[in-house]
Order: C-alpha cells, then structure tokens, then sequence
C-alpha cells in the first residue's frame, strides 16, 4: 500500500500565527509517504497499520491530519490497484504548508499527487472546496 500522510505541528502553527508570522490559512507541515507491504513484526495487516498511522497522528495533542491519500493497493496475488476513484482527505482550513523554511500550496502538491485523475476546486484564499474524481 502506497499512501501520503501530512500532519500538522498544533503548537508551532499556533505560536507562529500568534507572532503574526503565519496567517490562519499556513501552518507548519510534515509530508509522510509511505509504502507499507503484508504484515508487521506483530502480524497487522497494511489495512490495520493504516488505521493505527491516523490513531497515533491524531491522538498526539501537537499534531493534525491535514490530508490523507492512498495512492495504490497491491494485493496478495501481486495484483494493483491505483487509486483514480476515492478522493483524499484534505483539511478545508489549509492553503500553505511550511516546514519553517519554505512554502508550498497544498494546491501544488495535490496537483502533483493526485495527477489526470481528480478535479480539485478551489475556495478563497486558495483553499480546497471539493476533489472529485475525473470521468474518464
């Protein structure tokens, strides 16, 4: 399994939007892709190390999901499945993520991540409105 996890740093957003050097719509972000293959030392499969990934982002108190992605699933008799039909999870109140030093658009990477295969719309600000997938 072949998925992206951006999660968001609570307590450096804060501090730095307190400082007036962020605006609401930018926090401090940290791309996770991951590739997870059968099972794990303790016998979990990728479905279940999958749910206990987003657990244990969401349960830290300094951290978010800002957007979760499962680009592709390769299942047991090696076949794959891309992803082309279920559209991310995308927080609606982000448009830029830093990592301290530099900018992207949350638009630019899912531009880069989700390819021919969505329409993404934007709100004010550059924000996500809607990801739907394309008809092909």
């Amino acid at each position: 399994m072949k998925m992206v996890l951006i999660y968001k740093d609570i307590l450096m957003t804060k501090f730095m939007q307190a400082a007036d050097l962020f605006e609401p719509f930018k926090v401090i972000g940290t791309i996770t892709p991951m590739i997870i293959h059968g099972t794990d030392s303790k016998g979990r499969s990728a479905k279940q190390l999958v749910k206990v990934t987003i657990e244990q982002c969401t349960e830290k108190i300094d951290s978010t999901i800002i957007l979760f992605h499962i680009e592709s699933l390769v299942f047991e008799d090696g076949e794959a499945y891309i992803n082309r039909s279920i559209a991310p999870y995308v927080d609606p109140s982000v448009s830029v993520i830093s990592d301290g030093k530099n900018y992207i658009l949350l638009r630019t990477i899912l531009d880069q991540l989700l390819g021919d295969y969505f329409i993404i719309e934007e709100a004010e600000l550059r924000k996500i409105k809607n990801i739907t997938p394309k008809q092909i």
